[in-house]
């Protein structure tokens, strides 16, 4: 199982290296295709910018009183790369550069690309783009004049890199993009091992972790950032999976130990009964007697499990919800409470009219959790409170008793299923140890919290918190 999930992790690896080496792949080409096309723009806009800066220094050279004459022309400039002709109006005289023979002005056979353009704060002077016999030209054109003379000046130069330029460019382009790919498939291989060696170890570690031992954690460096956080969050999740599988086996634990008492009693008073029952009446009617208050405890037992089973799907009883009135309830409670147990004082007290969102049966139940555990655990003289106050947002439930009290160190468990304070379980208090686990789940159901106050022989309020009801 180990194997596969590492070998898993690598081919994760050699995909995240592949994608990136083709990603970068893609993004290079694109990039190389751009500058390229940028390299070409650029160069296109110089050799217009210098045809129109040619024209301007003929004409200076013109107003200057100086011969158009191509040779003297041709002398001045000092450059055979930009061809130029200068038509005279008034002569119809033509002075051309007789550099080579394949320029834009040999011949008129040159074809225009596009319309001519006019040069931004110099309406004399136009641009244009042709083609003549496969070569691109840029021609910049300017009407000038030298006293009553009238001129043309053209200036043309190829725009198209030359090939050898381009063959420059292409060759250092492609190595650099060869360089680069391989540097990032080495480099996303490097970045995949650093970043998933930690998850591999987290997959070991977390196929090592059974049900059989959940006290393992992965471990993790203090500066491992995103990994750190899953870390984190993997540690937690064990951490709640082990309290959970404890409660579940102290759960199973105590279960077998409440229901192994009252079976083993039971079957003690059949063979009782089978050995003497037949021949001694008062022998049968005990054991008839016991085994009856033994299956009453059971059938208890049962259907607190049975309430706690079903409603660990708290949405099950919080659809039985409703706005209820706590005064209501907590009056007949406590009518209920001193007609069983008129020999007990009990006081009740209530300052609020609020109502909350609940189960009316639910919070009677609640309530009566409470109030039997103050029966069982105080005396006579003392006192069983039902409190109800509210503060402006939340409602406050309070079953509060003066009798023995709760050490502190007991009250952190005191909602656990079959936590009992007293150790030994002595029977002659009575219960299983589940109804404070079911107060709780009701609290909790319906969104309330329930914290106890305690001091050992002075008092115990168990407090329940519930948020008003607002009906709008």
């Amino acid at each position: 199982m180990i194997n596969n999930k590492v070998d898993n992790i690598y081919d994760f690896q050699r995909r995240v290296t592949l994608y990136f080496g083709l990603l970068f792949t893609v993004i290079v080409i694109i990039s190389s295709t751009f500058i390229l096309n940028s390299v070409s723009t650029v160069y296109r806009n110089l050799v217009v910018d210098e045809t129109i800066y040619t024209t301007e220094r003929i004409q200076r050279y013109i107003r200057d009183g100086n011969s158009p004459d191509e040779a003297a022309i041709a002398e001045f400039l000092n450059d055979r790369n930009i061809d130029f002709r200068i038509i005279n109006y008034s002569t119809g005289k033509i002075s051309k550069s007789d550099f080579d023979n394949n320029t834009p002005f040999s011949d008129s056979n040159y074809i225009k690309v596009g319309k001519e353009k006019s040069v931004k704060g110099d309406p004399a002077t136009v641009t244009l783009e042709v083609y003549k016999d496969g070569m691109k030209y840029t021609i910049a054109r300017r009407i000038a004049y030298s006293g009553s003379e009238k001129y043309t000046i053209e200036a043309a130069k190829a725009i198209e890199l030359s090939t050898p330029y381009y063959r420059w460019l292409l060759v250092r382009a492609a190595v650099i993009d060869i360089v680069g790919i391989i540097a990032v498939i080495y480099l996303s291989r490097y970045l995949c091992q650093f970043i998933l060696v930690p998850i591999k170890n987290i997959s070991q570690i977390a196929e090592s972790i059974s049900i059989d031992d959940l006290s393992q954690r992965i471990p993790f460096d203090s500066e491992e950032g995103e990994i750190k956080s899953l870390i984190l969050t993997f540690n937690s999740m064990i951490d709640r999976l082990e309290v959970s599988f404890k409660q579940q086996i102290q759960f199973v634990s105590d279960a077998s130990h409440e229901l192994k008492t009252p079976i083993a009693v039971i079957d003690g008073y059949i063979n009782l009964v089978d050995r003497w029952g037949k021949e001694k009446p008062e022998v049968l009617q005990e054991a008839i007697d016991c085994i009856k208050l033994q299956t009453k405890n059971m059938n208890v037992l049962i259907k607190k499990l049975l309430f706690l089973a079903k409603y660990d799907d708290t949405s099950d009883l919080k659809n039985m919800g409703e706005p209820v009135l706590v005064y209501d309830i907590i009056k007949q409670v406590v009518k209920e409470f001193s007609m069983t147990h008129a020999e007990r004082r009990v006081v009740f007290k209530c300052s609020t009219n609020k109502k909350i969102y609940s189960d009316s049966n639910a919070i009677k139940q609640l309530l009566w959790i409470y109030a039997d555990n103050a029966f069982k655990y105080t005396k006579k003289e003392n006192v069983i409170k039902f409190l109800a106050k509210d503060d402006g947002e939340y409602v406050y439930l309070i079953v509060e008793d003066n009798g023995k009290g709760i050490e502190k160190e007991n009250i952190p468990f005191l909602f656990d299923r079959f936590y009992r304070v007293d150790k030994s379980r002595n029977s002659s208090i009575g219960g299983n140890g589940l109804g404070l686990a079911i107060a709780k789940k009701i609290v909790s159901v319906f969104d309330g919290t329930v914290y106890v106050e305690s001091e050992p022989n002075v008092r115990t309020a168990f407090i329940n918190k519930f948020k008003i009801y607002n009906e709008d």
